[in-house]
């Protein structure tokens, strides 16, 4: 599980400060809880609603959509039943 971090500007994330951050999510945290990863990002990953993102991969719009939506439609389909 990757843990995304912003950092104030012109600090960045070295392996001290992973090394850090690991030992302290151990510390207050279950085991569960470390991460495997720690990437510096300049916003935290969103999803197309805005909930924060808890894995690596971009949104699919075809995935993420509630359902009967983020399907395209052929020309002339209105997407209503009847």
């Amino acid at each position: 599980m990757p843990l995304f971090v912003t950092l104030s500007d012109g600090r960045l994330l070295d392996d001290a400060l992973r090394r850090k951050i690991r030992d302290r999510l151990r510390q207050e945290y279950t085991p569960r809880h470390v991460p495997d990863q720690i990437i510096q990002v300049r916003e935290i990953p969103a999803t197309l609603t805005g909930k924060k993102m808890e894995g690596t991969s971009a949104p699919d719009p075809a995935r993420d959509a509630p359902a009967g939506r983020g399907q395209r439609q052929r020309d002339g389909e209105s997407g209503l039943a009847g």
